[in-house]
């Protein structure tokens, strides 16, 4: 079919596909941008932690009294806990992955300014915290009961080994061979790296280099204290009230609260993500069917208006398919219009959230399907309004008004 003089009769009555390819256009720019956000953060929502979540949670103890000390309870607080039929492993913490808050360091392979080093998660652990955690442990050894130090806010840190993640490792140590090496950290001195786990997450979801995180054997003996219990699989839902009551019956003077599985942790962490790419989906969704009103819309009116014309090419021997293709060829055009600015629109709209929001640059594999399924909408949406056209009896069509 000839398309240029389709095209010249579009630009007679030029407003409505005008206004048709500008809501096309800005259809296009929204969703690949939107759908590429909701992709990048399911994929964040799907990253591991290395822990596991399912058979882990936290529970916390914060002493009442002032002369309440945990360094004399704890030990007691463990054995009672370890006691519990269904109980894998029990470690002390600072922090939990995903949880919202914890300690961030710098790790650098040397005590000079200039050496080279990486920001991270800073885990304060006790000596089972690779069992408590369910870490993968890829080379090297735990802590050792000798190397567990206590630690009271305000002084100094006694730091004699540490174990990194292979991110923190392969950063630190690109040559291999991190095990054995000498790790230096704010307010302590070199210490020895004694292993290397495969992957453990931080504590927040939109920290950057996410799995850049470092154990180290301290259990901080102030009034509050976190552990980490983790279950023999599938009885997470058994343990943790006999836990909770084992503490309580040790020292019901105390606070046991904040038990939570690790699983809920790192699924609250992801609802301003879950949020976002509902909203972002369902306004995808309602722009997709305003197109489709839209060309359904225009279609009809151009129908309306030309049923003297087409009753016309009726009875000069124009077939029913040639009225169709007529109107589809017309709606191409007219979307093909909007997809071409919408590419503009789309690349303009990255490069702003780029600079403004720090977003990553598009990737621009998206355009081509959104383009494709954007074109394919439309010509289904004209299909109805082009065979109500090519279904006018040339009689009828001729004597309207």
């Amino acid at each position: 079919m000839d398309i240029a003089p389709i095209a010249k009769s579009l630009m007679r009555n030029r407003v409505g596909p005008i206004l048709l390819a500008l809501q096309v256009a800005v259809t296009l720019g929204f969703l690949v941008n939107a759908f590429y956000i909701v992709n990048d953060r399911i994929e964040e929502m799907n990253r591991p932690t290395g822990v596991d979540l399912e058979n882990t949670f936290r529970i916390s103890v914060t002493g009442m009294d002032r002369d309440y000390s945990s360094a004399s309870s704890l030990p007691g607080d463990l054995q009672a806990i370890r006691a519990i039929d269904g109980v894998h492993a029990v470690t002390t913490t600072n922090s939990i992955p995903l949880g919202g808050s914890g300690w961030m360091t710098n790790f650098a392979v040397g005590p000079e300014e200039d050496a080279h080093d990486v920001v991270g998660a800073q885990y304060m652990v006790g000596e089972t915290a690779l069992e408590a955690f369910g870490l993968e442990l890829v080379a090297g050894r735990g802590f050792r009961p000798e190397e567990i130090h206590d630690y009271a806010r305000g002084e100094s840190m006694v730091i004699q080994s540490a174990i990194l993640t292979r991110a923190v490792a392969d950063q630190l140590f690109p040559e291999g061979d991190a095990v054995g090496r000498s790790l230096y950290m704010p307010h302590a001195g070199p210490t020895q790296i004694v292993g290397v786990v495969d992957f453990l997450g931080t504590p927040w979801a939109s920290f950057g280099d996410y799995d850049l995180s470092v154990l180290v054997p301290l259990v901080d003996t102030g009034p509050h204290t976190d552990l980490v219990v983790r279950a023999e699989p599938g009885r997470l839902d058994e343990v943790m009230p006999k836990v909770e009551q084992a503490l309580i019956d040790r020292d019901p003077s105390r606070l046991v609260h904040r038990q939570i599985a690790l699983a809920e942790v790192a699924s609250e962490a992801y609802e301003d993500h879950r949020a976002m790419s509902i909203i972002m989906v369902t306004v995808g969704a309602m722009l997709l069917v305003v197109n489709v009103l839209g060309i359904v819309g225009l279609a009809s009116f151009q129908v309306n208006r030309r049923r003297r014309q087409i009753g016309t090419r009726r009875a000069l021997g124009a077939s029913r398919g040639t009225i169709v293709r007529h109107f589809m060829t017309e709606t191409g055009i007219i979307v093909t219009v909007g997809l071409a600015a919408g590419l503009l629109l789309t690349i303009g709209i990255n490069f702003a959230m780029m600079r403004l929001l720090e977003f990553d640059r598009l990737d621009l594999t998206w355009l081509p399907p959104a383009a494709a399924i954007l074109f394919v909408l439309g010509q289904i949406a004209v299909l109805g309004p082009a065979r109500r056209a090519a279904s006018i009896p040339p009689a009828i069509a001729t004597r309207a008004s």
